[in-house]
């Protein structure tokens, strides 16, 4: 699908994002701090490149943080 990732572009430095995602829940529930999920709740967000949302994905991600941040469980 054009403007989707097509591949985790961490896992060219030996980790995957979802690696990155854990560590980071793992830390955040070891500080008692609450985490905004992008990676579950928004994960096919149109991009420019391998990583970063153009202004379609934008929106998208934005609608995914102020959903968790009205309620959801983060």
């Amino acid at each position: 699908e054009e403007g989707l990732m097509q591949e985790d572009p961490l896992k060219r430095r030996g980790r995957s994002l979802e690696d990155y995602c854990t560590a980071i829940k793992k830390q955040a529930a070891a500080r008692g701090c609450g985490v905004v999920d992008l990676y579950s709740s928004c994960p096919s967000f149109e991009r420019v490149d391998d990583f970063h949302p153009n202004a379609a994905g934008m929106r998208s991600i934005s609608r995914a943080v102020l959903g968790q941040l009205q309620g959801e469980d983060i």
